[in-house]
Parts: structure tokens; sequence; C-alpha cells
């Protein structure tokens, strides 16, 4: 649970606890998928692509306090954003005035990795074990670095999950990680890990989990 520094709590995992919201929740992560799926297969994400999915999946449901917080990234200009902290498992998101430029930097970083990785693994044709563990580790990368920063006041976690699929979805793998509910212990333990800026746990995690059972 991201907790801000003014105490306030939101976009918890089991708020959707009214039909309604499950209905309209579930309606939007379906919406949100299928831009994901187009995004992959067509260009290079930016901040406003990912400020969008972040709407929509939050669009509509009557637990968001208030409408700035969607697709709202912190140290924005609206009063309160630009200066929330947030606080994630004892360690702090990026601070507010630092989030547009890494995630910026991050998007970029990601965009530039895909196109070499694109250049000997061909999305298109049967991929080796070694080829699949350089896609999954890009995924990881990209999950992680989006929780270490932490650029919304809430709702990263999902974020970062579709990051994840757009990575995998972009060299047709599966997209395996679910967006709702949360994934259990092992991924916890892995996204508390990406914190610290160490996304090894995050990769072993999505290993196992295309592998299966």
């Amino acid at each position: 649970m991201t907790r801000g520094r003014s105490g306030i709590r939101f976009f918890d995992e089991a708020e959707e606890r009214t039909p309604r919201d499950r209905e309209r929740g579930r309606e939007n992560r379906v919406r949100v998928f299928e831009d994901m799926v187009r995004s992959a297969e067509s260009r290079r994400l930016t901040p406003e692509d990912v400020a969008r999915w972040h709407r929509t999946l939050f669009e509509g449901l009557s637990f968001v306090p208030d409408p700035c917080y969607l697709g709202g990234y912190r140290g924005s200009g609206h009063p309160w954003l630009v200066d929330y902290a947030v606080v994630v498992a004892m360690h702090d998101g990026v601070p507010p005035r630092l989030v547009a430029q890494q995630v910026g930097m991050m998007l970029l970083t990601l965009g530039a990795r895909v196109t070499d990785l694109a250049r000997t693994i061909v999305p298109t044709q049967r991929k080796s074990a070694g080829e699949v563990e350089r896609v999954v580790e890009l995924a990881a990368w990209a999950h992680g670095e989006w929780v270490r920063i932490h650029p919304f006041a809430n709702g990263n976690g999902r974020v970062a999950r579709l990051l994840a699929n757009y990575v995998l979805v972009r060299f047709r793998l599966p997209p395996a990680v679910r967006l709702k509910p949360r994934p259990g212990p092992a991924y916890e333990t892995a996204a508390r890990a990406s914190m610290r800026g160490d996304h090894s746990r995050m990769k072993r995690w999505l290993v196992d989990l295309l592998r299966g059972p």
C-alpha cells in the first residue's frame, strides 16, 4: 500500500467493494489492456500514454477522492500533487520534483532497450530460453523502475504490471502478469526489493511465472 505523507489512502486493492465498482473495474482493465496491446504493437511509450492507462484503470470508480489523481503525476501543478511524497514498505518514492524527469528518462531508456533487443530477437519467431530471459529481464526492469519512482499518488503497482506485460507482448510472449488482485507474497517481496533498485527478484519471479507450475 502506498501512503502519502499526508496520510491519505485510496485506490486500495480491496476497494472495489460495490457491484458497480467491481463491474466498472473489470471494464476498465479490459480497456486498458487493449490499449496496452496496441501500444506494444505500434510505438514507444510516452508519459502521456502511461497517464492515460492510469486514468482508464480508475475512471468512474466511487472511491477515487478527486479526478486530479487520475493520470496525475506527483510533482505536477495541481496543489494536491505538487508536494506529494510517498512511502512504500519504509522506502521513499523519488521526490515529487524529480518525478517528471525520471519518468521521462525511464520511458526513453525503455524504448531504446526495446529497440536494441529487437535487433537480435525477432518478435514473431520462436525464442530460445536465453532470448526469453533477456526479454523478461527488461520486463522486470520496466516494472521495477516504475515501482522505484512511484510516479502516481497510488495505483503504481497496476501500472507497473501493465509495463511488464507491455514488454512481454512486444516480443510476442504471453501477458502473464495479472493486474488485480495483486499477485501473492513472492511478488510483493520482489516489488519491495525494486524499491531499493534491486530488480533481480522480479526477474526471477517473472521467469517462474512464464514457466508455469
